[in-house]
């Protein structure tokens, strides 16, 4: 199973011990998101993620009444070393982290990390009020925070947001400006001068033809629609060409 770091280890160390065998400067790690419909959808996906190589799945609830925590058991029955993180859409940022404490998933990605880029710096966040509510469920799995996130207020400096965001959570997630849309590669690359080595990820647009623009910056990728075949179906050849495209 995935290694479970103290809270107050820094970020970095805490991303490493998890994927100590990525190096963010050549290799992003590779998750694929799921959208569960079912258990055995998830499971069938799943599968697919084990045997193209992948680094391991993110499974989202649309709101369709999916036991998430259930469904993630299934899955590591199947396989118990993958890394399965959950993404709750159907719940807040901090009814998710208290969730976490019934679920103890890998991950918990949020599409709103509580960054808000009209408050000014030195001002309260709500980012540090969800801060607080993983701190008291103690809550150890990898937290990815949505930030400059697709729909999400715009941000007109996200190398700020972003550098404020690494208070608060392990992994800084952005996005391009909608589902399916790739991330400027500008962007990437000023969050990441300004998060330094903090761990810094992708959740929109990457594909197996435009992984080698951004490989080097970001620390993991999370992708649904560049190597899917609909929108619930992971297709395995684009995974491999995906996996070949970021490793090769």
């Amino acid at each position: 199973m995935p290694i479970r770091s103290p809270l107050d280890q820094p970020a970095r160390q805490r991303f490493d011990a998890v994927f100590a065998d990525r190096d963010f400067r050549t290799t992003p790690a590779i998750l694929a998101v799921i959208h569960v419909t079912d258990e055995q959808q998830a499971r069938r996906n799943a599968q697919v993620a084990i045997d193209t190589q992948l680094d391991g799945v993110f499974c989202i609830d649309h709101g369709n009444g999916c036991d998430l925590g259930r469904i993630r058991a299934a899955i590591l029955a199947d396989h118990p070393g993958l890394w399965v993180g959950l993404n709750r859409l159907d719940l807040t940022t901090d009814d998710a982290l208290r969730q976490m404490a019934n679920d103890d998933a890998d991950g918990l990605w949020v599409d709103d990390g509580g960054v808000d880029p009209d408050v000014p710096d030195g001002e309260a966040l709500r980012a540090a009020d969800f801060d607080q509510v993983r701190s008291n469920v103690d809550y150890r799995g990898l937290y990815f925070a949505g930030v400059a996130f697709k729909y999400q207020k715009h941000a007109a400096d996200p190398a700020q947001v972003a550098r404020r965001a690494t208070e608060f959570c392990d992994v800084i997630c952005t996005s391009g400006p909608g589902t399916g849309q790739a991330a400027d590669v500008a962007k990437l690359q000023a969050m990441r001068e300004a998060v330094v080595d903090h761990p810094l990820a992708v959740a929109s647009g990457v594909t197996p033809q435009n992984i080698h623009e951004i490989r080097s910056i970001v620390d993991a990728v999370l992708v649904a629609t560049g190597i899917c075949s609909s929108f619930t179906e992971l297709d395995p050849e684009l995974c491999r060409l995906l996996v070949d495209h970021a490793r090769r």
